[in-house]
């Protein structure tokens, strides 16, 4: 008889995007620099790079570099203050038009984030570090979350999906947990973001044969199965 199920956590699936402008950035025009500098004799001088020490090391650990106009173009900066730039934003009219990081300071970009008019609309993440990203986010029209893509096994195909709400919070997921294509695992969150129950085609012959429901803070509290896979529950273990 089967005694265990496998139970998907979306904390483990989300990965965190963190870059040092906000999310949305329509107003993100204060750049550290003026836009231009006036001297006694009237003329105007506008930013061509502006290089910053911001943990007062005496280490350069953000540049920002202006186009012809003073315009922010790019930012480069050391997040971790280990001596190597690891985040790059490249602006379009002083807005985010993309941006690159490098979470594991290894030298190699692993995170990829996409803006439109300055708004985030899509991330991906290379969450083991292999080369090729295995996440994939896709953002609402005011930069919230929307869904995630994962692939957690490595073989280049997604195989777990979660949507969210507008406020950010998840209200179902779906998973292939034999890599098989076809999903087997669906969850079900409340308002609030909180599991409430998990079905799963254990055989994969397509039809539910285990539920297990959750109390309002994420605790199982029943489990039932279908062992003959007849479509009905003849096994409840309460918790």
């Amino acid at each position: 008889m089967r005694t265990s199920i496998r139970i998907l956590t979306v904390a483990a699936v989300v990965a965190a995007i963190s870059f040092s402008i906000p999310v949305n950035a329509q107003e993100d025009g204060d750049t550290g620099a003026s836009e231009s500098s006036e001297q006694n004799t009237g003329k105007q001088y506008k930013p061509k790079v502006l290089k910053a020490d911001r943990n007062f090391d005496g280490e350069i650990d953000q540049t920002e570099e202006y186009d012809q106009s003073g315009n922010l173009a790019k930012r480069e900066s050391d997040t971790d203050y280990d001596g190597k730039m690891d985040e790059f934003v490249y602006f379009e009219n002083s807005k985010p038009a993309r941006a690159e990081k490098d979470n594991n300071g290894d030298g190699t970009i692993d995170q990829w984030v996409t803006y439109t008019d300055g708004v985030l609309t899509r991330a991906e993440v290379d969450n083991n570090f292999d080369g090729t990203a295995d996440q994939f986010m896709t953002y609402d029209e005011s930069g919230k979350l929307k869904r995630t893509e994962t692939d957690t096994d490595g073989d280049g195909k997604p195989d777990q999906w979660v949507d969210f709400s507008g406020e950010g919070t998840p209200n179902k997921a779906e998973r292939d947990s034999d890599g098989d294509g076809t999903v087997d695992t669906w969850l079900t969150y409340s308002a609030a973001g909180v599991l409430m129950k998990t079905e799963t085609d254990t055989n994969g012959d397509g039809n539910v044969d285990q539920w297990l429901e959750y109390d309002g803070e994420g605790n199982p509290v029943e489990q039932k199965r279908d062992n003959n896979f007849d479509g009905k529950p003849d096994t409840w273990m309460s918790y």
